[in-house]
């Protein structure tokens, strides 16, 4: 799941949403819970069921008003999460993959996009202005309302 969130926290960030993950586990983890504030959102994914460090999140986020989006395979009432989004992971015990949940963050990075479509533009002509620097040629990704060349 580690994987998962770095490559959410990209998307995120490709759209003007910075993000960071907390992926450590055992007491390393409260050095990066610490960086949650008020005014952040938690994308909590718990598989099966909710680890202490999970649990030790939801708390923390409760107590700091940080809204929980939990993405989930079984999970459905969970004390502390505001929404809920249940991915099927395939068969338990057989085969898993997260297709699905990969489906959903990409879903999510599109549907912030499309609240500030601004913000997502303006965020992706940096990342192409950024990488046209690093590369020395333009190397453009899709942005709304990109100039053709």
């Amino acid at each position: 799941s580690s994987d998962l969130a770095h490559y959410a926290a990209v998307l995120l960030g490709r759209v003007g949403r910075p993000a960071a993950t907390i992926t450590a586990t055992g007491v390393s983890m409260a050095d990066q819970a610490m960086e949650l504030r008020r005014g952040d959102a938690l994308l909590l994914l718990a598989c099966t069921r909710l680890h202490t460090h999970a649990v030790v999140l939801l708390e923390l986020a409760r107590r700091r008003w940080i809204p929980v989006l939990l993405v989930t395979d079984v999970l459905t009432d969970v004390d502390g999460a505001d929404l809920v989004l249940t991915c099927p992971r395939g068969l338990p015990g057989e085969h898993s993959s997260h297709a699905v949940t990969l489906l959903l963050l990409e879903a999510t990075a599109v549907a912030l996009a499309a609240t500030d479509r601004s913000r997502a533009t303006t965020a992706l002509r940096e990342l192409n202005r950024l990488r046209g620097e690093l590369l020395g040629t333009p190397a453009d990704v899709d942005a709304p309302d990109a100039e053709p060349r």
